[in-house]
């Protein structure tokens, strides 16, 4: 398991980020992320604050839309 977006002061939680992922594929699974932090950071932003403005905003609409359904 993953979990992404704590602080150092303990006001803010990790939460899970991907699931049962496999030791060899965490490099692929964090990647995107971290690239997405190197280009997107607010200034000084650390890794766990760029992770609750970005991240979960991004996951929290993601899970709010509809689950789209296929026709036969």
């Amino acid at each position: 398991q993953i979990y992404l977006g704590g602080n150092e002061a303990g006001t803010r939680l990790n939460r899970l980020f991907k699931d049962a992922v496999k030791g060899e594929d965490l490099p692929n699974a964090l990647r995107p992320v971290l690239a997405r932090f190197v280009q997107e950071r607010a200034g000084s932003e650390r890794f766990g604050d760029f992770c609750s403005r970005v991240v979960w905003k991004e996951l929290g609409q993601i899970m709010a839309q509809p689950a789209q359904t296929t026709q036969p």
